[in-house]
């Protein structure tokens, strides 16, 4: 499923993206404040994050699992409209329950990310 869920970060289509998480789902990174809560909300910080790249991919390089828990560790390759391209290594956490997801934890640099891309008040 996580798989899954990283494949349709191409597709950028909110209501796919918020099919995933249970309503009182939780997404944190290292560029966020305050975590973001519930469905609707984590689909549209990804809409807003996704739009600033002409594509996003997610190369698996480890994953495991035990009980409700994901562990899985990735590189994004985001692509930039002026045809640049970068990596940024990160390790994501979720929890599972009733096979959506509950809470999403991504780990990385965020210097990585903020000294390739503006990104504003996100």
């Amino acid at each position: 499923m996580v798989r899954k869920f990283y494949s349709d970060w191409s597709v950028v289509s909110p209501a796919r993206i918020a099919e995933y998480f249970t309503e009182e789902a939780i997404f944190r990174t290292p560029l966020q404040v305050h975590p973001v809560a519930g469905p609707a909300a984590i689909a549209g910080n990804i809409e807003i994050f996704r739009a600033r790249f002409e594509d996003v991919d997610v190369e698996v390089l480890t994953i495991m699992s035990s009980g409700q828990t994901v562990l899985c560790e990735h590189l994004w390759h985001y692509y930039l409209t002026r045809g640049a391209e970068f990596q940024v290594a990160a390790q994501d956490r979720f929890t599972f329950e009733e096979e959506r997801i509950s809470s999403w934890r991504s780990y990385f640099d965020p210097l990585t990310l903020t000294a390739k891309v503006d990104l504003g008040e996100s």
